[in-house]
């Protein structure tokens, strides 16, 4: 198990993957197997994996903080968003960029809880739902995260800009929710609900456009 430490640096290892701080930087490492092959080209592909995480959840955390329910004082927002993402497929990203603090966008997982998830799917440069008057209350809000570029394909490193707005919903209605035009780079709906234990959230993925 890996732990946040009080600089804001995984501690420990998940999986196969050993993290520990060192000159005030993440260091990411493989774990001793009994071939001594720490250099493998999957190994190295996990490790690049990884590296595009951490750079997304740095750009994120403003936004995601709040959006993971299990989170507590051993496994943060940090945690579980790593967690998650460590089981999609892993997005290539170098050292050299992650040292230039670029990444690229990918389908991360950016919120995890117990309110149903929205099924939200892309149209003409915007992503929309349907909402469902049931699974939902007055007073209850709905965030847009949006992660943008000027880059033209969503394959290469690029300096990314992070922001999130909310929307209380007073009147709740069956409806069509339109995110309106987008530019390119990666999205997500999500449902909150404040209650008196705390914030309940729908299960989302980013939408890449």
């Amino acid at each position: 198990m890996a732990i946040v430490n009080d600089n804001g640096f995984l501690s420990g290892h998940i999986g196969e993957m050993v993290f520990r701080e060192l000159n005030s930087k993440q260091v990411v490492q493989s774990m001793p197997t009994q071939y001594h092959d720490a250099n493998s080209q999957a190994q190295q592909k996990q490790r690049s994996g990884m590296r595009n995480i951490l750079a997304f959840y740095r750009l994120l955390k403003g936004a995601v903080k709040t959006q993971f329910e299990e989170a507590d004082s051993l496994n943060r927002p940090y945690n579980r968003f790593v967690h998650y993402n460590l089981l999609l497929p892993a997005v290539d990203l170098s050292k050299q960029d992650y040292s230039k603090r670029l990444c690229i966008p990918a389908p991360y997982i950016v919120s995890h809880g117990s309110l149903p998830s929205l099924e939200v799917c892309s149209g003409t440069n915007c992503i929309q739902f349907q909402m469902k008057q049931e699974e939902w209350k007055p007073g209850d809000t709905l965030r847009l995260i949006k992660v943008e570029h000027q880059e033209t394909t969503s394959d290469i490193p690029a300096c990314l800009k992070a922001s999130f707005s909310d929307e209380s919903i007073n009147i709740v209605e069956d409806k069509l929710i339109c995110s309106g035009p987008l530019s390119h780079g990666a999205y997500a709906y999500i449902h909150i609900r404040d209650t008196r234990k705390g914030l309940l959230v729908s299960t989302q993925q980013l939408i890449l456009l």
